[in-house]
C-alpha cells in the first residue's frame, strides 16, 4: 500500500486505513513486511483465496445430490430441481434464508423474479434454470433484506457449483461466495453473455453450506452440491401432483385426482372429518364456463376444479351437505416442498387459508375478480408419517397440491429461541430456546438430552431461558432406536436487550380509552392509489405506524421488510437509517410505507411489513398492508362497495362482485344484498359509551363537492379535494369522525338523505365482519348512493355502486331489524366460587352473527334478574362475577346476543358461593337502603360533607334496571365544592371500587339546562395519583344515564378514603360499590 498517515482525533475514520489487493504465492507462504514508513501497525488481515475454477462446456450440476434452483412461487421447477422461492432458513427446511445484517432467518420470497421473455436485446437463456433468480443483496431494492442462503450438510468436503445472471437486465457486477471462498468474482454481464457458471472444492465444518454476495446486485439462479458426506440419503420422493376435481371428469394430464374419497392406506391420501375417515366428494366443484367478472382460468384445467374445505361461506351461510375436512398424504418422516393453489373462477365469497403441518402454506388470500387465484408453496418436516392440510380461512377452496421431498435416516433436530427458528447462532435478547428431535419412519427417538457450555447432559423436557448476558454454547443430543445420533450446536449471544413492541397505527380514530374504534386495527394499514388522470385529488397513499418500546430493556429492531403477495408494490420511506435501531424504554420510532403500485386491473394489492426486533415475546412483528388500487378517477376505475370492505380488513358481504348491486336495489322491498340488514332507526348497543363514525371512503364528483354525515345533530364533512379517496380529511385536515352521545332513537343521515327514508333508501347498513367471519360487537358499514327518489338506479348517473360515501359506525344496533331471528339459547353456565367471586365459563354459541353475551345473576332460579357483566357485552365464553353477594346459592344464565341485538337467554344455573367470605360493600349515596334485583344497597353512610339530592320526576335512567339507585346522589353544598367517604373495610388489601354516576340535573327532567361543562369534577381515593379527572359526566353519556367506573386500590389501614372535589358545580356520586379482589 501507498503511505498511509494518520489523522483527526481518536475513533475517526481517518485514524485508519484498509486496503486489499492480490498476490502471487510461490513459495508456500504468504509473507508481509513493513515496506518504509514509521512505527507501522496492523490491526487484522483477511486472507482468502482467488482461484476460481471455469467448468468450461461442462456442466457442475452433474452428479450432485443436492440441486436448487431460485425462484418465484408458482413457476415451472425443472425436472429433477428443488425450488428455492425465497423461505426463511429452518431446520425442517434444511435450507434458506438468512437476514445479513443480523444472521436471523428471514422471508425473502419478495426478492425472486422468473423471466418469461426477451427483453432489450440480451440473449435469452434455453436453459430454464436460468429463468428464475433471487438477489442475494438489496443493491438495488432498499426496502429488501440483503440475504445469506444456507443448507444443512454433514461436516466434509464438497464440490459447488453456481450460475449467475439475469435474463431482462445487466445491471450488475455479480459475485458469490461459498464458505467465504470466492467461487463467481466481480461478473459483469453483457446482452451476449448475460450469465456466468463457477464451480469450487469447499470444506465445511459448521453443518451448513454457506451462501454470501461479495458484487453488487448479484442474482443466483441456480446451485448444486456434490460431495461424499451426502450420501446415504433417505428415501427420495418423486413429484406427487394431486388435482381436485368431481368424480368423473377428465383428469389433466400428468395430475393424480382426489375426487374426495376418505383417506384409505391403500391409496396413501384422502380426507377425513373429525378424524375420522369421510367421502367428502359432495364437497367438489368443477367450473366448465366463465363468470361475469371473474377471471377464468383458460388453459388451466387444473384451476377449473375444485374441493370446499370448510362448510361456511364469508357471510356465515351454510353449504348444503357441507363438512369440515382435513387432507392426509402418507410419506417418510421427512423434509418435504408442499405448493397448493387456491381459488374459484365461478365464485368469490372467501378467504382462503391453508396450513401445512401447522405451518402457513396459504394466508388469507381475499380473491378479486381480476386475481380469483393464488399459489404458494412452503418446506415442512413430517413427523408422524403422514402430511397434515387444514382450512385455516373462510370457505377455502383446494385447486392442487404438489409435493416433492426426501425422508430422513438420521435423527433431525430442530431448535427455535422465542418462537421463531435459529440456525447456528443466536445474537440477541433473553432467548427461551425449545427444541424438537424427530426420527426415521419406523423408529423413535430413544434419548434427547442437551449441554449448556460443555456442562452435564440434562434430558430435554421443555424450554429452556437464557438470560444471564454473555455467550452460551448449547448443545443438543439425539439418539434413535436404531442407535444412530445426531448432535447439533447452537452458540447463543445473550446481550443485555429486549424490550416490547407496542404498535400504534396514526390513520386510526380512536375511542375514549385510546383504542381503535371497533373495525379499525393497530397493524392493518390502509392506503390508495390513482395511477393518472388526477388533477387536483388528493389520495391517502402513505400510512405510518408507530413503533414503540413499552418494555423494560432497550428494543433492538433488527430490519423492516416487505412481503406478502403484492409486498413489490409497497415502500418503506421512513425510517431511512441503517439497521440496527435501539429504542430506550418508552422511545418511539414512526414507521412509514408507501403504496407505489402503477398497473394492474382496480382492487385491492396485499403485503405485509414485518418488523424484526429483541422482543422475546414476538421477534417477528407482522404489519398487514392494503394498497386500493385504480387506474384513474370515477366511473368505472372507482373501487368497489366490496372491495372497500375488503380493503379494510372486512369479509363483510355486498352480495355483488361488480360495480353495482342492482337497479332496484335501492327499494325497501328488494332482497337483501349480501349481509345486508335493514332498519329505518338505530340505537346504542353500549349505553355507557358514545356513537362514533369515520369516513372509509368517497367516491363521487371531484373536486368541488364535499360530503355530510349527520347522527343525533352532530355532522362531520369532508374536505372537496376527497371526492375520489380513502380516508378522506376535512378541510381542517383531520378525519371525517364524529362523536355523539344519542339519549334514545336515531337516524344515520348522509348528504340529507336518512335511515328513516320508507319510499327509498340512499343509506344501506352492512354489520362488519373481521378477517375470519366473525361480527364485530357494534360496528357497521354504511353506504350511501345519491338517491332522491324511487325507482331512480338507472337513471341518469344513479347507479346503486352503494360507495359514493362509505362510513364506519361504533357502538350501534338497529332498532327494528329487518334480521328477527333470534340466536340459539346458550346452555347454562358453569361456575366455581372462591372468597371474592365467581368464575363462570360457558360452550360457546355457533351462531355466525353472534356479537357476545350478557351475564345475569339472582338469588332465585326463576328472577328478577340483574346484570352482573355491565352495560358492555362480553365477547368470551367466560366471565368473574366480583359483585356476587355471600349466601348459600347464586344463580346465573347467559343471554346469547347477535348483530341486529336479537337476544336469547339460556338456561339458569345454581352456583355455591357459601365460600364468598368478604361480602360486597354496597352503598346508595344519597338515598335510603334499597334491594334491586336480589342486591342489597346499604343507605348513605360513613361520609362527611355534602348534601343528599334526589329527582324522583325521572321516570327512566338509561343503561341500567336499576333506576331507583341512580334517582338519588351525594353531592357538594356549594359549587365548586367538595365531600369524602370514610369507609371501613374488613381486612388490607386490593379492593375493586366501582363508582355509579348519572347526571339528574343538567339536562334532566325536573332540572337545569343541559350540555358539556356544567358539572365537572374529581375523584381521589387513598391519596395516591387521582383517579378519576375532570370528568364530565355529559359529556361522556346522555342526561339520565347510568355511567360506571372501576378502579383497583390497595388499602392498608382498614379504611377506604375517597374525596370527591369539583372545579365547575358540585361534584357529585350516585352509589358505591366495593369488592375485594386480593
Amino acid at each position: 500500500m501507498t503511505p498511509f498517515i494518520p489523522t483527526g482525533v481518536a475513533g475517526s475514520a481517518t485514524r485508519h486505513a484498509i486496503v486489499s489487493g492480490t498476490v502471487e504465492v510461490t513459495d508456500g507462504a504468504l509473507t508481509l513486511d513493513a515496506l518504509g514508513g514509521t512505527n507501522t501497525k496492523i490491526a487484522f488481515v483477511d486472507v482468502v483465496p482467488t482461484e476460481i475454477v471455469d467448468p468450461g462446456g461442462d456442466d457442475p450440476s452433474d452428479g450432485a445430490q443436492v440441486k436448487v434452483t431460485f425462484q418465484p412461487s408458482g413457476t415451472p421447477v425443472p425436472a429433477g430441481w428443488t425450488a428455492e422461492t425465497g423461505g426463511a432458513f429452518s431446520e425442517a427446511r434444511g435450507f434458506g434464508w438468512l437476514d445479513a445484517a443480523n444472521s436471523q432467518p428471514v422471508d425473502r420470497t419478495i426478492a425472486t423474479r422468473y423471466r418469461t421473455a426477451p427483453l432489450g436485446g440480451i440473449a435469452f437463456p434455453s436453459d430454464p434454470r436460468q429463468l428464475g433468480l433471487a438477489f442475494l443483496d438489496n443493491a438495488t431494492q432498499p426496502t429488501y433484506t440483503s440475504g445469506v442462503w444456507e443448507y444443512a450438510v454433514p461436516n466434509g468436503e464438497y464440490e459447488v457449483g453456481v450460475s449467475v445472471g439475469d435474463a431482462n437486465y445487466t445491471d450488475s457486477t455479480h459475485g458469490v461466495q461459498v464458505e467465504g471462498q470466492p467461487i463467481i468474482e466481480s461478473f459483469v454481464p453483457t446482452a451476449s453473455t448475460p450469465f456466468q457458471l463457477g464451480v469450487r472444492d469447499v470444506t465445511v465444518t459448521d453443518g451448513r453450506l454457506t451462501i454470501t454476495n461479495s458484487g453488487t446486485n448479484t442474482k443466483i439462479n441456480w446451485l448444486s452440491i456434490k460431495g461424499d458426506g451426502l450420501e446415504p440419503g433417505g428415501p427420495v420422493v418423486p413429484l406427487a401432483k394431486i388435482d381436485f376435481r368431481p368424480g368423473g371428469t377428465t383428469v389433466p394430464s400428468g395430475w393424480t385426482a382426489d375426487t374426495g374419497s376418505a383417506y384409505s392406506d391403500a391409496q396413501g391420501f384422502g380426507w377425513l372429518v373429525g378424524g375420522v375417515p369421510t367421502d367428502r366428494g359432495i364437497m367438489t366443484r368443477n367450473r366448465l364456463t366463465p363468470t361475469a367478472g371473474i377471471a377464468f382460468p383458460t388453459g388451466d384445467p387444473t384451476r377449473q376444479s375444485l374441493i370446499l374445505m370448510q362448510a361456511t361461506t364469508t357471510s356465515g351461510s351454510p353449504i348444503t351437505g357441507g363438512t369440515v375436512g382435513v387432507w392426509e398424504h402418507a410419506l417418510a418422516n421427512g423434509t418435504y416442498t408442499v405448493s397448493a393453489s387456491v381459488g374459484d373462477a365461478g365464485f368469490l365469497d372467501s378467504v382462503h387459508g391453508v396450513s401445512a403441518e401447522g405451518s402457513s402454506l396459504v394466508s388469507n388470500f381475499t380473491p378479486s375478480g381480476a386475481t380469483p387465484f393464488a399459489s404458494e408453496t412452503a418446506t415442512v418436516l413430517v413427523t408422524d408419517g403422514k402430511l397434515t392440510l387444514t382450512a385455516t380461512g373462510v370457505n377455502t377452496k383446494l385447486n392442487w397440491v404438489t409435493i416433492e421431498g426426501q425422508g430422513i435416516t438420521n435423527p433431525t433436530i430442530g431448535v427455535s429461541a422465542n418462537g421463531g427458528p435459529v440456525s447456528a447462532t443466536y445474537s440477541g435478547g433473553t432467548a427461551i430456546v425449545t427444541a424438537n428431535a424427530v426420527a426415521a419412519s419406523g423408529a423413535t427417538i430413544e434419548s434427547f438430552t442437551y449441554s449448556i457450555n460443555d456442562g452435564p447432559d440434562t434430558a430435554y423436557s421443555g424450554p429452556i431461558t437464557l438470560d444471564d448476558a454473555g455467550t452460551q454454547s448449547v448443545q443438543f443430543t439425539a439418539t434413535d432406536s436404531e442407535e444412530r445420533t445426531t448432535t447439533r450446536t447452537v452458540t447463543f449471544e445473550i446481550l443485555d436487550i429486549g424490550g416490547t413492541v407496542a404498535l400504534a397505527n396514526q390513520q386510526v380514530v380512536r375511542q375514549a380509552d385510546g383504542t381503535p374504534m371497533p373495525g379499525l386495527y393497530e397493524d392493518l394499514l390502509v392506503t390508495h392509489r390513482i395511477n393518472s388522470g388526477t388533477t387536483t385529488h388528493t389520495t391517502t397513499e402513505q400510512a405510518t405506524v408507530n413503533v414503540t418500546n413499552t418494555g423494560a430493556k432497550d428494543l433492538r429492531i433488527a430490519s423492516l421488510s416487505l412481503g406478502g403477495t403484492h409486498g413489490a408494490q409497497f415502500q418503506v420511506i421512513a425510517p431511512t437509517g441503517e439497521f440496527p435501531v435501539f429504542l430506550e424504554p418508552g422511545q418511539t420510532l414512526p414507521v412509514t410505507v408507501q403504496f407505489i403500485g402503477n398497473s394492474g386491473s382496480k382492487g385491492v394489492r396485499f403485503g405485509t411489513l414485518t418488523i424484526a426486533s429483541s422482543d422475546p415475546q414476538s421477534p417477528s412483528t407482522v404489519v398487514q398492508l392494503r394498497g386500493g388500487y385504480m387506474g384513474a378517477p370515477e366511473g368505472g376505475s372507482e373501487l368497489t362497495l366490496q372491495q372497500i370492505f375488503t380493503l379494510f380488513g372486512s369479509t363483510t358481504s355486498t352480495g355483488s362482485s361488480g360495480d353495482s348491486l342492482g337497479n332496484g336495489s335501492e327499494m325497501p322491498g328488494a332482497p337483501m344484498d349480501g349481509d345486508e340488514v335493514r332498519s329505518y332507526q338505530w340505537k346504542k348497543l353500549d349505553t355507557s359509551k358514545p356513537v362514533q363514525a369515520v369516513q372509509l371512503g368517497a367516491f363521487h364528483g371531484c373536486c368541488g363537492q364535499s360530503e355530510t354525515i349527520t347522527i343525533n345533530g352532530t355532522s362531520a364533512t369532508h374536505a372537496v379535494a376527497y371526492g375520489q379517496a380513502i380516508y378522506p380529511l376535512t378541510s381542517g385536515g383531520a378525519k371525517v369522525a364524529l362523536t355523539t352521545n344519542p339519549g334514545g332513537n336515531f337516524g344515520i343521515t348522509i348528504s340529507g338523505q336518512s335511515t328513516t327514508q320508507t319510499a327509498y333508501m340512499a343509506v344501506k347498513m352492512w354489520p362488519v365482519e373481521d378477517a375470519t367471519g366473525k361480527p364485530i360487537p357494534g360496528a357497521w358499514f354504511a353506504g350511501h348512493d345519491y338517491i332522491s327518489s324511487p325507482n331512480q338506479c338507472g337513471v341518469g348517473a344513479t347507479n346503486c355502486d352503494y360507495q359514493d360515501n362509505v362510513y364506519l359506525i361504533t357502538n350501534i344496533l338497529p332498532v327494528s331489524s329487518s334480521d328477527t331471528t333470534a340466536p340459539a339459547a346458550p346452555a347454562a353456565p358453569e361456575g366455581d366460587a372462591d372468597s371474592t367471586g365467581v368464575e363462570l365459563t360457558w360452550t360457546a354459541s355457533a351462531e355466525a352473527d353472534l356479537i357476545g353475551y350478557r351475564v345475569e345473576r339472582s338469588s332465585a332460579a326463576a328472577g328478577p334478574w340483574a346484570l352482573a357483566s355491565g352495560t358492555g357485552l362480553v365477547t368470551r365464553t367466560s366471565f368473574r362475577d366480583n359483585g356476587a353477594a355471600a349466601g348459600p346459592t347464586t344463580y346465573y344464565r347467559v343471554v346469547a346476543v347477535d348483530a341486529s341485538g336479537n337476544q336469547t337467554a339460556g338456561a339458569a344455573a345454581s352456583v355455591d358461593t357459601s365460600s364468598i367470605t368478604a361480602a360486597p360493600i354496597r352503598i346508595n349515596a344519597g338515598g335510603p337502603a334499597l334491594t334491586l334485583g336480589g342486591v342489597s344497597w346499604a343507605a348513605d353512610t360513613n361520609f362527611s360533607g355534602g348534601k343528599s339530592f334526589s329527582n324522583t320526576a325521572i321516570a327512566d335512567i338509561l343503561g341500567t334496571t336499576s333506576d331507583q339507585l341512580y334517582r338519588t346522589e351525594r353531592s357538594a353544598l356549594t359549587g365548586p365544592g367538595s365531600f369524602s367517604y370514610a369507609i371501613p373495610v374488613p381486612s388490607s388489601g386490593q379492593y375493586q371500587v366501582t363508582l355509579h354516576f348519572a347526571e339528574i340535573w343538567h339536562g334532566a327532567t325536573n332540572g337545569g339546562p343541559g350540555g358539556t361543562g356544567k358539572r365537572v369534577f374529581s375523584v381521589n381515593m387513598e391519596g395516591g395519583p387521582v383517579e378519576i379527572s375532570n370528568l364530565d359526566l355529559n359529556a361522556q353519556v346522555a342526561p339520565m344515564t347510568a355511567y360506571l367506573t372501576n378502579h383497583t386500590i390497595g388499602v392498608t389501614d382498614g379504611t377506604l378514603n375517597i374525596g370527591f372535589s369539583s372545579t365547575v358545580d358540585q361534584p357529585k356520586v350516585s352509589a358505591i360499590e366495593i369488592v375485594k379482589v386480593g
